[in-house]
């Protein structure tokens, strides 16, 4: 295929990427710096920027991207939500237990936005 695992293959994915390096170089961020290990915290003292300096630039925007930012950072103060996933079953109706789920972005299928049904008077796109 044209796409191979781990590349960037649409906007939706860079968009993500560039909001997580954002994240990543806010002032919170960088002071709360990455979490250490139960193994790492015990057999070495370094400090949490010592241990960012050691890692990759792609690896401590993953790790910064789990952390929390207090004040917001720019990305999630612009596009940063969070959203509950309760699965349901189709046979019974039964839920599972809600999931709160942080992120940019809500992928959503246009098939499913197609099916929605606008309020009386209102256009469903336009």
């Amino acid at each position: 295929g044209r796409f191979r695992a781990g590349d960037m293959e649409d906007a939706t994915e860079t968009l993500e990427a560039l909001l997580d390096i954002l994240h990543a170089s806010s002032g919170s961020v960088l002071a709360a710096g990455p979490p250490l290990s139960s193994a790492s915290a015990s057999t070495t003292a370094s400090s949490a920027p010592e241990v960012a300096q050691r890692m990759s630039d792609a690896d401590f925007v993953d790790v910064a991207s789990r952390l929390a930012c207090q004040p917001l950072c720019i990305a999630h103060k612009v596009f940063g939500m969070e959203y509950i996933d309760l699965c349901r079953c189709t046979f019974c109706g039964a839920t599972g237990e809600p999931c709160v789920t942080g992120s940019f972005t809500l992928q959503v299928y246009i098939a499913e936005l197609l099916q929605l049904q606008p309020p009386a008077g209102m256009p469903i796109f336009g």
